[in-house]
């Protein structure tokens, strides 16, 4: 996972921007969505996002080389659709410098994620998971059973995704609409889309996993001997690497010995965390839920009813492409009647499985 070499340059030409937006959103995912995230506590979430505001602001006046605007109101500028034009190529940048960093922490255990310039494709090998065989043979054989290696390959082309925002020229003078915060709900719009898609995959692989009795390794039920058998089964076919059982908060809660009389104290972790963090050797990891926006309230993306056994250290199960850069175009602040502007974002990637590795899934219901 890499940002492309457009963001890093955008990272390290516009310092002070990058920074104060990493902390004002690190200070955002604290307050809304209770990550532990470190952030700056000098500043409330609010100065942090006026502050922001003028350094997008500043940074966009100096790529525009308008000179005459530094220091003057915004409604000196607003309207020079050169200096928009910047503003929100900045504001497509800034998605692509932070989208790799903030959707790892959601989908980094399974997803390999790559970037690429405009127009690239993306082709990846899939070599066998499976070792030569070593026959018993008589002294006077020349060859045993003969073996070759082969391999499959994957071929990736992103596809196009586009986000439309309305802006409205007279609450911008006014004060009242917050350039940080429409900013960080682009980007953060785009990242819950990638990472919906993603998962999505993900879940469709999952689930056409073979579940022959005793064998398989999507079973119906949990059990302590299940979650056990599973985990060593993944372990040994990816080489050793060791797996985790990973699921949502409410799947987690299942994980607990088959024995109906054990114990737990009000400081343990099961108590604290509403699951245990380490079951039976295997460590377990709470995968972020995501609303489903299409719906209305309590419809969530990621399912509550699996337990999902794979391992990180061995190839991730699935590749996520981002093609190029994120693209901007807007109308004139004039155009509309109610002096609103609209402006689009275009962000272009796709998932796939692809792997060699093996996992498994318990169906809780």
């Amino acid at each position: 996972m890499k940002m492309t070499s457009q963001a890093m340059n955008f990272a390290k030409s516009n310092e002070d921007l990058f920074k104060k937006y990493q902390d004002t959103m690190n200070h955002w995912l604290h307050k809304n969505e209770g990550l532990d995230t470190e952030y700056n506590s000098e500043f409330s979430l609010d100065e942090k996002e006026s502050q922001l505001s003028e350094a997008l602001i500043e940074a966009t006046l100096k790529r525009a080389s308008a000179d005459y605007a530094v220091g003057q109101p915004v409604d000196v500028w607003f309207n020079d659709r050169h200096i928009q034009e910047h503003l929100f190529a900045i504001v497509g940048q800034m998605v692509d410098a932070n989208i790799p960093d903030t959707i790892n922490r959601s989908i980094g255990a399974y997803t390999d994620i790559r970037v690429g310039g405009f127009g690239d494709s993306f082709n990846f090998d899939v070599k066998s998971n499976d070792l030569f065989l070593v026959s018993r043979v008589g002294h006077g054989k020349r060859n045993s059973e003969i073996h070759r290696e082969f391999k499959g390959q994957t071929s990736i082309i992103p596809e196009a995704r586009q986000l439309s925002a309305g802006v409205n020229l007279y609450r911008v003078l006014s004060g009242h609409a917050s350039l940080a915060e429409l900013t960080m709900k682009i980007i953060k719009s785009i990242e819950t889309e990638i990472t919906k898609d993603t998962y999505d995959v993900f879940y469709a692989a999952m689930d056409a996993i073979d579940s022959t009795a005793t064998t398989g390794l999507l079973v119906s039920g949990y059990t302590q001997e299940t979650l056990v058998r599973i985990c060593g089964q993944v372990g040994a076919w990816n080489n050793g690497a060791k797996p985790i059982v990973m699921g949502t908060q409410l799947a987690m809660v299942n994980v607990l010995p088959d024995d109906a009389n054990y114990r737990y104290t009000l400081d343990s972790d099961y108590a604290k965390l509403g699951y245990v963090k380490t079951a039976f050797g295997y460590d377990t990891m709470v995968i972020p839920q995501i609303a489903n926006r299409a719906t209305q309230f309590g419809a969530n993306v990621i399912s509550n009813d699996r337990l999902w056994i794979l391992s990180p250290g061995a190839p991730k199960l699935l590749k996520l492409c981002l093609e190029g850069k994120t693209l901007s175009f807007l109308d004139g602040a004039m155009d509309n009647a109610n002096l609103s502007q609209n402006v689009s974002f275009m962000k272009m990637w796709k998932s796939a499985f692809c792997s060699n590795s093996v996992a498994g899934v318990i169906q809780l219901t």
